[in-house]
C-alpha cells in the first residue's frame, strides 16, 4: 500500500511540473494567466492518470507471493541413499514457505497459480559415493546435478531452471540410483524456487 501511494503521488507532482496550462476557454487573458477552464482541464487530465496508474498498482497488489527454501535435515545428521532406485528427496527443513506450496511431508512443491518459476538445488555428497539429482516436473525429468565419486571428503553440486507451471503441477528433487547426498543443521542439500510472474 505505501509503494501504491508514492506512485500516485509520484504521478500527481508530475503532471502537475509539467503540464502547461490550456488557453483555449479563454483566449483574451494575458498568456501568464491560468483560466478556471485550463485549471479544469488540468485536473480532468490529472484524475485520468491516476485512475490509470492505480488499475496498474491494483493487478501489481493482486499478484499471488509463493516463495519456499528448505534443506534436507531438520536436526543432526541425515543421509540420502543410495538405493537401488530412484529416490525422492524429502527435505525436512522449511526455512521459508510463503503461499505454502511446498509440502515437507513429501518433498513437492504445487503450484497453486499458472506462471514462470524458478528452482534452484544443491546435492552436498561424501568422497565414497556418485552425487546425481534431478529436478522433476510432474515426474519428468529437468535438469540435474552430477558429481562422480573422489578423493575428496566431500563434493557438491548445483543447478537451476526457470519453468512454466500450470495450477497443479509438481516439482521435486530426485536422488539418482547408487547416488547418495548428506546434509545437517548447517544446511548443504538444499531445495527453493519462488514464483517470478503469473501468466
Amino acid at each position: 500500500m505505501a509503494t501504491k501511494m508514492l506512485l500516485l503521488l509520484a504521478l500527481f507532482g508530475l503532471a502537475c511540473a509539467e503540464l502547461p496550462y490550456e488557453r483555449s476557454c479563454d483566449r483574451v487573458q494575458p498568456r501568464d494567466t491560468p483560466t478556471r477552464c485550463s485549471n479544469y482541464k488540468n485536473t480532468v487530465f490529472i484524475y485520468d492518470q491516476l485512475k490509470m496508474l492505480q488499475k496498474r498498482t491494483d493487478g501489481l497488489e493482486a499478484a499471488p507471493k509463493i516463495a519456499f527454501s528448505t534443506s534436507l535435515s531438520n536436526s543432526g545428521f541425515i543421509y540420502g541413499g543410495p538405493s537401488s532406485v530412484n529416490l525422492k528427496l524429502v527435505f525436512k527443513r522449511v526455512i521459508s514457505n510463503i503461499g505454502n506450496g511446498y509440502n515437507p511431508d513429501t518433498g513437492i512443491f504445487t503450484a497453486s497459480v499458472k506462471g514462470l518459476y524458478y528452482f534452484t538445488f544443491t546435492t552436498v555428497g561424501c568422497k565414497s559415493y556418485d552425487i546425481r539429482a534431478m529436478l522433476m516436473k510432474n515426474g519428468a525429468h529437468q535438469v540435474s546435478t552430477n558429481d562422480h565419486r573422489s578423493t575428496d571428503s566431500t563434493d557438491s553440486s548445483s543447478n537451476a531452471a526457470a519453468l512454466p507451471l500450470d495450477a497443479g503441477d509438481k516439482v521435486h528433487v530426485q536422488l539418482s540410483a547408487n547416488s547418495r547426498v548428506f546434509d545437517n543443521r548447517n544446511g548443504y542439500t538444499t531445495f527453493s524456487g519462488f514464483l517470478l510472474f503469473s501468466m
